[in-house]
């Protein structure tokens, strides 16, 4: 049997031992302040939403460099310089379709067919174009017919006879710069609306 008094002193031995232990604990396990910093916090980037045009998701044909054949959103990587004698630069087969040009420039190395075209023979809805310039390739835009669709913040600057042709109805056409010694600078059919260009 242990004798109060060392009993007394193992306790006091045990009790200074867990302070200790304690201490050191929370010391060991201080990982920083729970307060966040000053200032805004900025979200965690995710995948971007859109499609590039690229070979490899919007391959071309013989008509055209980029062919977009499925409704979605689309944008350009990089300025596509190209000849314009052979190929469109983007050929739409499909409705609902959005293109930004992401401020960057669809230039040919000569002037020949229309940039942007659609074959199809039933009307294209729902086709947005915004953002960028078109380049010395003939043409703009030839689309018929369009409908319910939006062109906005683009240069169009070359040598055209006709710039941004459309047989347009229920379009609206925003903040577009043409500059061209061509016939025809933005032409729609009814109603549409051209502002601020």
């Amino acid at each position: 049997m242990i004798p109060d008094n060392r009993l007394e002193d193992r306790r006091l031995l045990l009790g200074v031992m867990g302070a200790a232990g304690i201490a050191a604990f929370a010391r060991s396990a201080n990982a920083g302040q729970l307060s966040p910093p000053p200032g805004p916090i900025k979200p965690t980037p995710g995948p971007e939403p859109r499609t590039p045009l690229s070979d490899e998701t919007t391959p071309g044909d013989a008509t055209a460099h980029f062919v977009i054949s499925q409704p979605g959103s689309y944008y350009l990587q990089r300025s596509l310089t190209g000849s314009a004698v052979t190929r469109s630069a983007i050929r739409i087969a499909a409705d609902n379709v959005t293109i930004d040009l992401n401020g960057f420039s669809i230039a040919a190395d000569s002037t020949g067919i229309p940039g942007v075209l659609t074959f199809q023979t039933e009307p294209v809805e729902g086709l947005v174009i915004r953002n960028g310039t078109i380049r010395s390739w003939g043409g703009y835009v030839t689309l018929n017919p369009l409908f319910n669709s939006v062109f906005e913040d683009l240069r169009i600057i070359g040598p055209y006879a006709g710039n941004l042709e459309a047989a347009a109805q229920h379009c609206r056409f925003s903040r577009i710069l043409v500059d061209s010694t061509g016939e025809v600078g933005i032409s729609t059919l009814s109603d549409c609306i051209v502002e601020d260009c």
